[in-house]
């Protein structure tokens, strides 16, 4: 890792720039552009007194780490979402979304797959006892404290130089292994679907159960031509299984698979 850390890789850097600007006396608007006027000791003090006023946890944890070892700032402040809280709410929704760690890690993970907010949203509604986020509360969060979208400034090498960080102090690696599982692995897209508990379109469910279909159907044959009958007998079962359970789901495999015969041949 660099010596200094990127400030676009900072998923809080607009939460960063908010402060910085106050800390400047800016009266803040929304889509607001204010000049960055330094960065010294008294900068960086601000914003550690502003990660204090956050919630324990994997957030307030993280920009600890990054304002230590950051980058200056741009020299222009673009600030979209400037008031931490909405209207009538005493306490940022945001400050309980960071501690609510399910949702904490199914929203920043579903975000750096650049899952829009609203199929961010639908996630969360299918969890047994639903949070009652809106999408203006997730949204907020995102804008403020997990900025990863491209269009908002991500840049490619990011998710490199964040999961870096994560890696190399073990308490940031356990407050994210969610993240390290998921989002910021190098596992397949479906694998990573599970891992966040998506449920799969049709069209997908219906490849998945092919291509589990396949590969057992192509490893019973090679067991077949080595003569091995009784391992082939059990992934021709495994196979059965497999297409049995297709067809109850409503997932329509090819003729061939759905027919499968007995593997060990009968006695004379």
């Amino acid at each position: 890792m660099n010596k200094k850390y990127p400030w676009s890789a900072n998923p809080g850097r607009k939460y960063f720039e908010i402060l910085l600007a106050e800390n400047d006396g800016h009266v803040l608007k929304r889509n607001g552009r204010y000049p960055a006027i330094s960065f010294g000791s008294r900068e960086k003090k601000a914003l550690q007194t502003g990660i204090e006023k956050l919630p324990n946890g994997p957030i307030q944890l993280l920009l600890f780490h990054i304002l230590v070892r950051t980058e200056s700032p741009p020299t222009e402040l673009h600030i979209k979402t400037p008031l931490l809280a909405g209207r009538g709410e005493k306490v940022p929704i945001s400050f309980r979304i960071m501690r609510d760690l399910e949702s904490l890690n199914l929203i920043t993970g579903l975000a750096q797959m650049q899952m829009v907010t609203y199929d961010i949203k639908k996630v969360l509604d299918s969890l047994p006892l639903p949070p009652d986020y809106t999408l203006i509360n997730i949204d907020r969060f995102l804008n403020q404290y997990w900025s990863v979208k491209d269009k908002e400034g991500w840049e490619l090498d990011s998710n490199e130089y964040l999961r870096d960080l994560i890696l190399s102090e073990t308490e940031l690696t356990d407050a994210f292994r969610s993240l390290l599982e998921g989002a910021l692995s190098n596992k397949s897209r479906s694998d990573i679907s599970l891992h966040y508990h998506l449920p799969f379109s049709p069209s997908v469910l219906t490849s998945e159960f092919r291509r589990s279909s396949e590969i057992a159907l192509m490893k019973q044959n090679a067991l077949l031509e080595s003569d091995n009958y009784e391992d082939a007998e059990t992934l021709s079962n495994v196979l059965s299984r497999t297409v049995n359970t297709s067809i109850k789901v409503g997932v329509v495999l090819p003729v061939e698979l759905q027919a499968i015969p007995p593997i060990l041949p009968e006695d004379d």
